[in-house]
């Protein structure tokens, strides 16, 4: 995350590459997005992990991941996270405890607000690319 931060390194990446401006911010779009579904799952499963002793189950110990390898737990929390921020919801991951469902409704909120937020950015680029094009084929007709 540090690499990608530092814009010398990211621009020289860019250059090499010969990446276009409107390429670049879709994909730093992307990296956004991908990023952010990794915070909000690696969130949920820090609220199962702090109220593992507190409650007499979380989802970990229901889903019967609680043993398993963080990779595992990892996976199974952005599995969650993707399903729930774009609203498909299968139900299987479902909080178990009141922490874990005021947990879920503040995730589901800001989520949800966030990837509606970096969706109409990435619209705004197709969009903007979308019109650039048809000014570039009647430029180039007209030429």
């Amino acid at each position: 995350m540090r690499l990608y931060k530092s814009n010398k390194f990211v621009e020289k990446l860019f250059a090499a590459v010969n990446i276009s401006v409107t390429a670049n911010r879709m994909i730093n779009s992307l990296i956004m997005m991908i990023f952010l579904l990794h915070l909000i799952g690696c969130l949920w499963a820090t609220v199962a992990s702090l109220t593992d002793g507190a409650y007499p189950a979380n989802w970990m110990v229901e889903f019967e991941i609680n043993d398993k390898e963080n990779l595992d737990k990892y996976i199974a929390s952005v599995y969650w996270a993707a399903v729930t921020i774009y609203t498909v919801g299968y139900g299987d991951i479902t909080p178990i405890n009141e922490m874990e469902m005021m947990a879920c409704v503040l995730i589901l909120f800001t989520g949800v607000s966030l990837y509606a937020y970096m969706f109409s950015k990435l619209s705004t680029l197709f969009s903007s690319v979308n019109a650039n094009d048809g000014n570039t084929k009647v430029i180039t007709h007209i030429l």
